[in-house]
């Protein structure tokens, strides 16, 4: 019998030699015998595809695109290699807004698979468009309603999103699959905390535990619940069981640095961040916590030199640098160099104007905006501010303190005083803080 020996089963041949070499982790190799396969019949996608797979282990993701592009000049309907090259975008340059674009596109176009769908979830959530994100999760789940991927990011983004007990009955989905997921017990447990049901939470913990063990994320778990209970001895106990499974768990050392700073334990807290800017020099959340423990002792030389390395060091979308402009402004008051924080309130309030043209739901970037405007004597605006962050969360105890300094400063003492007992009544520790603050304290027992 006379065996065909077309370009097309050459094609397929170097393909499949190809196929054997990626498999055998030898990707540089492959890429040879997909390029021959390509030569021999270049209507036939296939190894333009393996080629790309061959790039990515290799961790060459401009090769990997070039081949895209080349497939996409080919064929402009080719759904698949928009598809990957969104994946390529997303994860490994960070171009979030082309990726939801090109994923919006292969859909379109009819690539329609659990993990597209996932994907463009992920991609949704990381720029803060959640609503579109789960509906996007969701039409995964639809095809896959076992996927514990697809249930973890559904249960995380239900989180984000305040629907609280729906995110609840995602993670215990997980658990009848899986009764020993971790993260199912762990999100849950953080779950029931956050709406003030801790006992449950606690039992959740008991539960995993009996089921897979002790570990340092359900310690720590319990050091969170119990600091929700304002049982601060009984957090550090918990954070320090969780440091005994790691003791350079930065995670831990921030959470031990912070109990101890709002349990007046100064010095200890101070030793703590220390030891974290060891383990990490770029930890820049130990350095901001070091740099605020300074303004609380009214020790503005050190915090100014913080702040100041945090703005010189990270990228300008970094969490920690965004705080520092305010931060640096407010060190630079106190150490009574009013030109110089005057500029940095300038900067920061042109940077925070900005950001929250975008994210007007960010309570954190707006107190920090309300803060900015109160500094410059702009009372006014700094409450209307005040007011819209307290109506988007009006259990936030912080923000009615912060509230009640501005009125101070409008010389309104009976609205600052109502603001205080607001803070005291969500959080008795309140009451401490009040009294270490000169201008609260000559206002708080006297009306």
């Amino acid at each position: 019998m006379e065996i065909e020996n077309s370009d097309n089963s050459r094609s397929q041949e170097m393909n499949n030699m190809g196929l054997a070499l990626l498999n055998a982790d030898k990707n540089q190799n492959a890429i040879k015998y997909f390029e021959k396969s390509i030569q021999a019949d270049l209507d036939f996608f296939e190894p333009h595809y393996n080629k790309i797979k061959a790039f990515i282990a290799n961790e060459k993701f401009d090769e990997a695109m070039d081949c895209l592009n080349e497939i996409i000049n080919e064929d402009e309907n080719q759904k698949h290699a928009y598809y990957i090259k969104a994946n390529i975008l997303f994860y490994f340059y960070n171009s979030v807004n082309e990726a939801i674009e090109l994923y919006n596109k292969a859909i379109f176009l009819g690539e329609k698979n659990e993990n597209i769908f996932l994907n463009l979830g992920i991609c949704m959530s990381s720029c803060g468009q959640n609503e579109q994100a789960i509906k996007w999760i969701e039409r995964a789940e639809k095809l896959n309603e076992k996927r514990i991927d697809i249930l973890i990011k559904k249960g995380e983004v239900l989180t984000t999103l305040e629907r609280y007990e729906e995110a609840i009955i995602t993670y215990d989905n997980i658990l009848v699959q899986q009764a020993d997921n971790q993260d199912a017990y762990h999100f849950k447990a953080i779950i029931l905390a956050q709406i003030n049901n801790n006992r449950e939470a606690l039992n959740v913990l008991d539960n995993a535990e009996e089921i897979i063990g002790t570990s340092s994320i359900f310690e720590f778990d319990r050091a969170v619940i119990y600091e929700n209970m304002q049982d601060i001895e009984k957090a550090l106990y918990y954070t320090d069981r969780a440091l005994e499974f790691d003791d350079k768990n930065t995670v831990a050392l921030l959470k031990k640095g912070y109990l101890l700073s709002i349990s007046g334990d100064y010095n200890r807290a101070k030793q703590i961040f220390n030891l974290i800017s060891d383990i990490d020099p770029q930890n820049f959340e130990g350095m901001f916590n070091k740099a605020n423990l300074h303004m609380l002792l009214k020790e503005y030389k050190e915090a100014n030199e913080i702040y100041n390395f945090i703005l010189d060091n990270s990228q300008d979308n970094n969490q920690f640098s965004i705080y520092s402009y305010y931060f640096k402004a407010l060190s630079l008051k106190n150490l009574g160099d009013l030109e110089g924080s005057q500029k940095a309130y300038q900067t920061a309030i042109v940077f925070y104007s900005a950001l929250a043209l975008k994210y007007s739901q960010d309570v954190q970037l707006m107190v920090l905006k309300a803060n900015t405007l109160r500094d410059m004597q702009k009372y006014l605006e700094a409450d209307e501010i005040y007011e819209y962050i307290l109506e988007l969360n009006d259990k936030s105890g912080d923000v009615h303190l912060m509230r009640a300094k501005n009125y101070l400063y409008m010389s309104n003492t009976e609205k600052a005083k109502e603001q205080l007992d607001c803070a005291v009544l969500i959080n008795k520790a309140f009451s401490e803080v009040i009294g270490l603050d000169d201008e609260f304290k000559d206002i708080y027992n006297k009306i």
